[in-house]
């Protein structure tokens, strides 16, 4: 039983050395399993990972779908049929309570840049956060004049109350046509300016010649 035993154990450390001799001759240390072939779940939860990542880079935007009639025809809409479903869906009631608080935020940069025209151009600044409380002051009131009914500041970004953004599109809407008629006016202005000096030049040498031409008949007469 000792020599049997004994001869196993011989054996089974050839078999060792052998392998060793085996890995350390492919270039890999021992005890380093060699690559394996990527698995379906592997690939699916490396997908994942990427799609997760996608996500969260993004801003998500959810879409609810409502059928529109029950014969799903195109352009019918069935009012009652549509508005219990959003309802159900709670999407009044989000609205409602959307515009009850401040749905609109910006941040100040954003802000900043797309309402620099309602101020003074002696008021732009480098300054991102003092243009922009100069450019609410200017729109919208400042703080002690009841704006902040109407907004809020935060450290990062300004919340706006319903319809605070529209007011404001109005008016970059209407400063903006008010500056294009500006300069459609100094543009008209500049041409016919042109043109008049342009015939009033050519007026005065016209008279020029005329009267050198009658001059120099008198002389010879």
């Amino acid at each position: 039983v000792l020599d049997a035993a004994f001869t196993v154990r011989e054996r089974d450390a050839a078999a060792a050395n052998v392998k060793a001799g085996t890995v350390a001759a492919s270039g890999r240390r021992p005890g380093v399993a060699a690559a394996r072939k990527p698995t379906l779940g592997g690939i699916f939860k490396s997908s994942l990972v990427e799609l997760m990542s996608t996500i969260n880079s993004t801003d998500v935007h959810y879409i609810r779908c409502i059928k529109p009639n029950e014969g799903k025809e195109a352009w019918k809409f069935e009012g009652p049929m549509v508005l219990s479903q959003l309802r159900a869906c709670g999407v009044l009631e989000t609205v409602r309570i959307s515009c009850a608080g401040y749905p609109t935020r910006w941040t100040y940069e954003e802000f900043a840049l797309r309402y620099y025209m309602l101020i003074p151009s002696t008021s732009w600044t480098s300054e991102i956060q003092e243009m922009a409380h100069a450019i609410l002051s200017k729109a919208l009131g400042s703080s002690e004049r009841g704006g902040m009914d109407k907004y809020q500041l935060g450290l990062t970004k300004i919340f706006f109350r319903a319809g605070m953004l529209a007011f404001l599109e109005n008016l970059r809407t209407s400063r903006l046509s008010e500056a294009a008629t500006m300069i459609q006016k100094n543009l008209r202005a500049k041409y016919h300016r042109r043109r008049y000096l342009e015939a009033r030049e050519s007026i005065l040498l016209l008279q020029s010649l005329t009267r050198g031409h009658l001059a120099r008949l008198q002389v010879e007469e």
